[in-house]
């Protein structure tokens, strides 16, 4: 009788740990996904006002208001890495200065 009651005990104890985990697993894709998908947001939103702000610097071919954007977006949280890229590919301006040409 013991014996069944220990096997019964260990079941539910193993069945609630194999719950838990995969509500933790669920959990925690979830949240990436979501994090994944508003950092996308945010770099889009972020990539779009550079694109607007130089317009005008990029048809007078205005390098020190190119650099100066670049730098300004640089500024904001979780920011890695600027470029500003013609047409051709050609990189205009970049917080990396092997980047550039």
């Amino acid at each position: 009788m013991r014996s069944l009651q220990l096997k019964f005990s260990a079941l539910v104890v193993a069945i609630l740990v194999i719950a838990c985990v995969g509500l933790a697993w669920m959990a925690t894709r979830h949240e990436r996904l979501s994090l994944e998908g508003e950092v996308g947001k945010r770099g889009i939103s972020a990539a779009g006002n550079l694109a607007e702000d130089a317009k005008i610097p990029l048809l007078e071919e205005d390098q020190l208001a190119l650099d100066t954007l670049v730098q300004h977006v640089a500024e904001e949280d979780g920011v890695v890495a600027v470029r500003l890229v013609d047409r051709d590919g050609t990189v205009l301006a970049s917080l990396a200065p092997e980047d550039r040409g």
